[in-house]
């Protein structure tokens, strides 16, 4: 669809708006998260083993040494899995005001699997916490608050929660948390997200609450490495970002399936953005969006609830298309007219006219 000159300076907002970061800040310590080819989370080096067995920790919960399948099951670590770390043992209090980054980013410093018990408040992060291997609740879905996040740019990824960073392991998985970045308002800026994954494979966030990012609830990117792949984000409950509730600028093989996105609060960029930077190799393929249950205000650059932007400026890096998008349901307003609508999508899936996706499918998306 050829775009009509009255909609040409607002094509041109909406690619300067979409979910680009531009260049990278700073490299934390390498992280990430995986699942197998049945799509269930790897536990990253697990022994496996009984979830029961008779064994419980505090408060009734069961011992194990692989933790259940969904955030909500009360589970604890058996004191002899030594692929474990508690936070607390490294000192996170979780009182809602004691800064908790330090003991977080130790844990994470071990490269064992971190164990996050139940908080007596919440726990509360001041910077980001770079994992190098997975990271469970307890099954109570632990509290953990950004404090001091602006979305201001030099901020760089400094006020995202969870930082992914170059992971290429067999697997890292990030599960049973309720991550909440504070956002209550503003527009300052857009960088601070709950979870940030780039240049890393095998990753899958699920069972979580992810919700008030100043950025994206999970941003997965890259810029100047090897693209993302294998990313998985599901059954989690993605809740009112100022940006994207996905927000996804490169990534080659993925899915987002079973979430519940409510994007209520602000109308800027789309629920679910896939949008390179015009940077010449940036690309976004083979990906799936499934079985999602979404609630999405009518937005103010005209885009789907789930949103398609190649910009122009990227006509050097390799082809982005392969997405599917079926069975979602919910409510969404649909695109502006000057929008490519996807058949099939019943108005959820939007393409801006820029750089052409190749392979777009889309069934059985019910407006409700």
């Amino acid at each position: 669809m050829k775009k009509t000159p009255a909609f040409l300076a607002l094509a041109l907002l909406i690619a300067a708006a979409g979910c680009s970061h531009g260049a990278d800040h700073s490299t934390p310590p390498s992280d990430g998260v995986i699942t197998d080819s049945t799509g269930n989370p790897s536990t990253g080096g697990t022994t496996g083993g009984s979830t029961g067995g008779g064994s419980t920790g505090g408060g009734g919960a069961a011992l194990a040494t692989t933790p259940p399948a969904d955030g909500t099951t009360p589970w604890a670590p058996d004191p002899a899995d030594a692929t474990f770390v508690n936070v607390r043992s490294l000192g996170a209090v979780g009182d809602g005001s004691t800064d908790d980054t330090a003991a977080f980013r130790a844990a994470a410093a071990t490269g064992k699997q971190i164990f996050v018990p139940e908080p007596p408040v919440a726990y509360v992060l001041t910077g980001f916490v770079g994992l190098r291997s997975s990271i469970y609740g307890d099954g109570s879905m632990p509290l953990i608050r950004m404090v001091g996040a602006d979305g201001d740019p030099d901020q760089g990824h400094q006020r995202n929660m969870l930082y992914v960073s170059g992971y290429r392991g067999a697997g890292l998985v990030i599960q049973g948390l309720h991550l909440d970045g504070g956002w209550t308002g503003g527009t300052n800026g857009e960088w601070s997200h709950n979870v940030n994954v780039g240049n890393s494979s095998n990753v899958t966030i699920q069972h979580n609450t992810l919700e008030r990012p100043y950025g994206d609830n999970v941003f997965v990117g890259e810029f100047g490495g090897t693209p993302s792949a294998n990313v998985v984000i599901q059954y989690n409950d993605l809740l009112n970002p100022r940006r994207c509730n996905a927000g996804i600028n490169s990534l080659d093989g993925g899915a987002l399936r079973g979430n519940r996105i409510l994007k209520l609060t602000s109308d800027y960029v789309s629920a679910i953005d896939l949008e390179p930077d015009p940077l010449g190799f940036q690309f976004v393929r083979n990906v799936s969006i499934d079985a999602n249950a979404v609630d999405v205000m009518p937005l103010s650059y005209g885009a789907g609830a789930f949103s398609l932007n190649n910009p122009n400026g990227n006509a050097a890096a390799t082809a982005s298309g392969n997405i599917s998008v079926t069975n979602n349901h919910g409510t969404w307003t649909n695109a502006f007219s000057y929008m490519d609508i996807v058949p099939g999508s019943n108005g959820i899936l939007s393409v801006v006219p820029h750089l052409t996706w190749y392979g777009l499918s889309a069934s059985n998306n019910v407006h409700d």
